[in-house]
């Protein structure tokens, strides 16, 4: 799995600053101002959505993507499985460092093997002419795919505080983990 920021709006923190002090009617708004109003209890979080990130996320399962897409306010461009043979870029697996089993080299084969077993199948389906979009019906949901996502920060944050709880599926987990790190290297005030 590979999480690389690809983009972000330009100072996005005076972005904020200014968004800030459009709703209070003031030039002059700390750093201290926007993080007691980000953590307050109702938040203000409006002026965050000036400011965006963009994303390149590859080596990830359909089924975390899956999970990423379901975040309506952000943007995405995902690789086709309609339009691209999966052939050239069906891996055998996704990492699967997460699989949290007492037996998990035996988890690891099986999954293999099953991965091996519907990679052949699609391959023969294409050779006998069936469509790659529909020949791909036979692909697991771990089948690993790459995608472009584009979010504000106030989304950002929204998708963090999901994503990593405890109780988030492992691998979207770390896909979150990653972002919050790459995001707080840039912007710590906020993230």
């Amino acid at each position: 799995m590979i999480v690389d920021l690809i983009r972000m709006t330009k100072d996005p923190l005076d972005l904020i600053k200014m968004a800030y002090g459009v709703c209070k009617n003031t030039d002059t708004i700390s750093v201290d101002t926007i993080q007691w109003l980000i953590n307050a209890d109702p938040p203000h979080e409006s002026p965050l959505e000036h400011a965006s990130a963009t994303f390149m996320i590859s080596g990830i399962s359909r089924a975390c993507s899956h999970q990423l897409v379901r975040h309506r306010l952000a943007s995405f461009s995902q690789l086709s499985m309609r339009y691209v043979n999966q052939s050239t870029q069906y891996n055998a697996m996704p990492n699967m460092d997460y699989l949290a089993t007492p037996e998990r080299l035996e988890a690891e084969l099986a999954m293999d093997r099953a991965f091996d077993h519907s990679r052949k199948a699609y391959d023969g389906l294409v050779e006998f002419g069936v469509r790659e979009e529909d020949a791909r019906a036979i692909l697991p949901i771990a089948t690993t795919t790459k995608l472009m996502m584009t979010a504000n920060f106030r989304e950002w944050r929204h998708i963090i505080r999901l994503r990593t709880h405890k109780s988030a599926q492992a691998e979207i987990r770390q896909v979150a983990h990653d972002i919050e790190r790459i995001l707080h290297q840039y912007v710590p005030e906020i993230f």
